[in-house]
């Protein structure tokens, strides 16, 4: 029996490829969700073939999982074990490699489970090169400690009938800042583990090593884990006949044809107006004679969304959105669609897009999104972010980056 373990739409597509691929039978899927995101849930449940599977089963984790306490993780523990006790598995199929994904490959060696590694985006290949940024020296990072507190104090007063207990919660944050600035980010994740009980540490660690791996890019892969076998896998993004039917009813993408352009959206923390704006200037500078679709990420908010409508008025771009009532990778839509040219900042959809379509265009904005960052004084930890994940983009691939 295999167990496919997901948390995204994107995870379930790849995990139902690598199923029809290799004619899998016998499968077990668990389908991971928080309170915090329920529609995931359902935007995952009406993407699932029935056919490629006996048994669906939902895993409830805790609120913000990946922000750890002792209680918190141990409850993570438990669900993985309770699944792994219920079902019996030969194998387990993960896309993760972080955090309490490693109680998954700790279970299964427990157990003598195989671990299967199956692709997740460009995320699969972050160690394939250094973040940008560098560990601050103590006295920057005891800086930004007092920065961030300041802001929390004049948000305490703002409001005084709380001030008591928001300056008090305040004090506390700083304290906690200040002492955390003594230490680099390895020392306080290697510190925060020795206190943790021994089958919980894992957690703090990386899994590097697995039974058999589903990439893209195998020879890349290569480089960052160690598998008895590294296997090539290209998702087919077959569609159920659910969300074939809503993509054929839309009359948004009746619209999308062999010339059209299309923009697909990314969320980093930055300011919204501000995002949509460069994005919208980026389309108007090099696109705006062509017919333009937005896609939204799956996680954009109802502002974004709004923010775009109304930039798209203010700029006067030939547009339109495509905003479905189902979640459904790009990629499936562009199958069907083929139009002319993607357009990203560094966006998976850039690289899946090169693999499936080789004659449509893939562009990235990340320079000139960065340069306009820079240029409104926007964090430079989003900064330095957005310059890691385009260097991912430029290592697995010979996109335009503009």
């Amino acid at each position: 029996m295999n167990l496919f373990i997901v948390s995204n739409i994107g995870q379930l597509y790849q995990a139902q490829a690598l199923i029809r691929k290799k004619n899998l039978d016998q499968n077990i899927l668990a389908l991971l969700y928080t309170n915090v995101n329920t529609t995931i849930l359902d935007y995952l449940h009406a993407n699932v073939d029935e056919s490629l599977f006996v048994k669906k089963e939902t895993v409830l984790l805790p609120n913000h999982p990946n922000n750890f306490s002792i209680r918190k993780l141990a409850k993570i523990r438990l669900e993985y074990e309770q699944l792994f006790n219920k079902y019996n598995p030969e194998k387990v199929f993960i896309c993760s490699f972080e955090s309490h994904y490693n109680f998954i490959k700790d279970i299964a060696v427990e157990k003598s489970v195989m671990t299967v590694l199956f692709e997740d985006g460009t995320a699969t290949y972050k160690f394939l090169i250094e973040e940008d940024e560098e560990e601050p020296k103590l006295t920057k990072r005891m800086k930004r400690a007092f920065r961030i507190s300041g802001n929390d104090f004049k948000n305490a007063f703002k409001k005084l009938f709380a001030a008591i207990t928001q300056l008090t919660k305040a004090s506390i944050r700083t304290l906690k800042r200040l002492i955390a600035a003594l230490f680099t980010k390895e020392q306080r994740k290697n510190l925060k583990a020795s206190i943790y009980p021994k089958h919980l540490k894992s957690a703090f660690k990386t899994i590097n090593e697995f039974d058999e791996v589903y990439v893209t890019f195998p020879e890349k892969a290569k480089d960052i884990f160690k598998s008895k076998v590294y296997n090539e896998m290209i998702s087919d993004y077959s569609l159920n006949e659910e969300t074939t039917e809503v993509i054929n009813r839309s009359n948004t993408l009746k619209k999308l044809a062999s010339n059209s352009v299309v923009f697909v959206n990314q969320r980093y923390n930055v300011p919204v107006n501000l995002h949509v704006n460069i994005i919208l200037s980026f389309l108007s500078q090099y696109y705006n004679e062509d017919k333009i679709f937005v896609k939204f990420h799956p996680k954009d908010s109802t502002e974004m969304k709004e923010a775009f409508w109304s930039g798209l008025q203010n700029f006067k771009l030939d547009a339109e959105i495509i905003d479905l009532n189902i979640e459904v990778p790009f990629e499936a839509i562009l199958k069907v669609k083929k139009p002319k040219e993607v357009i990203g900042i560094s966006s998976t959809s850039l690289i899946y897009t090169q693999k499936i379509l080789p004659t449509t265009t893939t562009v990235s904005c990340a320079n000139y999104y960065i340069d306009n960052l820079k240029q409104n004084k926007v964090d430079q930890k989003v900064v330095d972010l957005i310059s890691y994940h385009k260097r991912i983009l430029e290592t697995l691939s010979d996109i335009d980056v503009k």
